[in-house]
């Protein structure tokens, strides 16, 4: 681990976020709330500052499929969004693409759109797009979302990723999310609503704030006394935690996340869990998936990193 420039809390950051993305399971995520300091400084403050938010959020999408394809439709928006300010677009205006398969057309080209693609096309794009990891169990496996999108920054979460019925993107015609909701409809189906969430904003995004990694792990509470559990996520000195940028190796095979956002879903219920099972193709996660979104607007990729099935 590089720790060159930060600070004692920075470093100590670092650490428990790699060791959660080293963790497979719930059990795991358990024992280092348990165990490690960074969690015996750490507050935990109500996801969408809503303290009763559970009725909110359980009310959402009632299947596991559903709430994975909420994060892949985050994933494209974050994407494009992206994609428009690399092209000096502000993607609220009225020269920005005014529909997803206009902003795909534009950013990707003519062939993209139509998904007119040879296989090693599609394998290309699927690898700088949206990847979903699957680790873990085999009855409950940890699942990661990865996008190479605009990411958000540590000062920015509680209005974005830890929000709920915000309006972050009515204003963007292209984007495909509206109500803000769609980002917390996994949690239920996460073990004791374990869910990381780390990101990096876009560097030609950040007006000048501090180019850093920030993360937070949500995680579900219930109390004796209270008459209805809630979602909580976890903040360091009153802030996101947070450490200076640099690219990580978190990816399958070493690879390098340098941008975008990592969500890990821990121990996630799936009725069906295994990602790719010979002749039994109705299970497939890739095509469970497919059944839901109808038009995939990009291909994506998918790892299955479980030896066990």
């Amino acid at each position: 681990l590089n720790y060159k420039y930060m600070t004692s809390q920075q470093k100590q950051n670092k650490d428990i976020l790699i060791k959660l993305i080293q963790a497979t399971t719930q059990e795991e995520v358990t024992y280092l709330i348990n165990t490690e300091n960074f969690f015996k400084n750490a507050k935990w403050l109500p996801y969408g500052n809503q303290e009763n938010n559970a009725g909110t959020i359980k009310a959402q999408s009632p299947d596991p499929v559903g709430a994975l394809v909420e994060k892949i439709t985050n994933g494209i928006d974050a994407l494009l969004t992206r994609m428009c300010w690399d092209n000096k677009i502000d993607p609220t205006a009225s020269n920005a693409p005014q529909s997803q398969g206009e902003a795909i057309k534009k950013f990707f080209g003519q062939k993209v759109a139509d998904f007119n693609l040879t296989d090693k096309e599609i394998r290309e794009i699927a690898s700088k797009t949206v990847r979903i990891i699957g680790e873990g169990s085999t009855d409950k496996p940890t699942i990661s979302i990865i996008d190479f999108g605009e990411g958000q920054h540590p000062n920015d979460f509680s209005k974005t990723f830890l929000s709920i019925g915000g309006s972050n993107k009515i204003k963007i015609k292209f984007a495909h999310g509206v109500y803000n909701q769609g980002g917390s409809a996994a949690l239920k189906f996460c073990g004791n609503g374990y869910q990381l969430i780390l990101s990096r904003r876009a560097p030609n995004m950040r007006n000048g704030a501090e180019d850093l990694w920030g993360f937070s792990l949500v995680r579900e509470r219930y109390e004796q006394g209270f008459k209805a559990e809630w979602y909580e996520y976890c903040i360091i000195d009153n802030a996101i935690p947070s450490f200076p940028y640099e690219p990580l190796k978190i990816l399958p095979n070493k690879e390098v996340f340098k941008g975008g956002s990592f969500v890990r879903l821990f121990s996630y219920t799936l009725k069906n869990p295994n990602f790719y099972i010979t002749g039994q193709r109705e299970k497939e996660l890739a095509r469970e998936i497919n059944k839901r979104y109808f038009s995939m607007p990009l291909p994506i990729q998918i790892d299955e990193l479980r030896t066990q099935l």
